[in-house]
């Protein structure tokens, strides 16, 4: 039964990654036809290969941080809060993060 949730976590971590990939590079007005280039970068990245081999869990940190500016770039702030639990998980490594939000808060207030 390991080797089941073995795979199912390297396969949410691909799906994770792929997914952040094509999110942020259509939120960034990446070129279309250029996409695969970004696929390309983040499988041959070398802590991406770390995170499959090791089981790590830095694809979904990613993915929380994808979906957060997604969110907040379609003006929907409770799924972009929903989306923080996500980087709640391992809050010291997305510290800056952490910071950027409370600066956007705190602006917006003003």
């Amino acid at each position: 039964p390991w080797r089941v949730g073995q795979v199912l976590w390297l396969g949410g971590s691909l799906i994770a990654l792929l997914f952040s990939v094509n999110r942020l590079w259509t939120i960034y007005n990446g070129l279309p036809e250029f996409r695969w280039v970004a696929f390309v970068l983040a499988l041959t990245f070398l802590p991406t290969l770390f995170l499959f081999k090791a089981g790590q869990i830095g694809a979904f940190l990613l993915l929380g941080a994808t979906l957060f500016l997604s969110e907040i770039r379609n003006h929907r702030p409770f799924w972009a809060g929903g989306a923080c639990v996500l980087l709640a998980v391992k809050p010291h490594l997305c510290f800056l993060l952490w910071l950027a939000i409370g600066i956007r808060i705190l602006h917006r207030r003003e």
